[in-house]
């Protein structure tokens, strides 16, 4: 993920390859409208200083290039998405193949319709349980999208970057997950 991050500059998780697979129309027109603007960048910068003169008048333009004359700009362009949608795909199609090849080589590959005894004497087995297993997977996506990134995606790379948000996201996932364990444990 580190390697990832530093050739490309942009974040890999699981969520966020999957949003990108299935919107990769729209990011594809995003990144045509953001080279649109790169191009014209000074048409931008024109279009944002006009609109920036109407709304606080040219006085407060003045004394703002007089304060930040030293350190002048070019306004730069970032991309939405820096790695293009099939990076994304590749990275879920290895994952899936990862795992397929895994359990096939090590001898276990068996498709199984039961989660388990464990899950079963929890929560019992027949329809109802796929109606747990889909609300389920409603409320993981839902905190997904809360929380900017899944598991893996906090947890290995934005950890691995040392970002606050991912640390402080990860300590929660894995603290609320060691305290439902132990609940689950005495209670049950």
């Amino acid at each position: 993920m580190l390697a990832f991050w530093l050739l490309v500059r942009a974040p890999m998780g699981v969520s966020s390859s999957w949003d990108h697979v299935v919107h990769w129309r729209d990011y594809e027109r995003m990144r045509r409208a953001e080279q649109a603007l790169a191009k014209n960048q000074d048409a931008v910068t024109d279009a944002l200083l006009a609109e920036t003169i109407a709304q606080f008048g040219n006085a407060a333009i003045a004394e703002f290039r007089a304060k930040t004359a030293p350190q002048a700009k070019k306004i730069r362009m970032s991309s939405t998405a820096k790695a293009p949608w099939p990076t994304h795909f590749t990275f879920l199609a290895c994952m899936l193949l990862g795992g397929l090849f895994a359990s096939f080589f090590a001898g276990t590959w068996e498709v199984q319709w039961s989660l388990g005894p464990e899950f079963e004497r929890l929560f019992g087995a027949g329809w109802h349980t796929w109606v747990l297993l889909t609300a389920g997977g409603f409320l993981v996506g839902f905190g997904t999208r809360m929380a900017g990134g899944c598991t893996s995606g906090h947890g290995v790379n934005g950890c691995a970057r040392l970002q606050p948000g991912s640390l402080v996201g990860t300590a929660s996932f894995f603290g609320t997950a060691v305290a439902m364990t132990l609940l689950l444990e005495r209670v049950l």
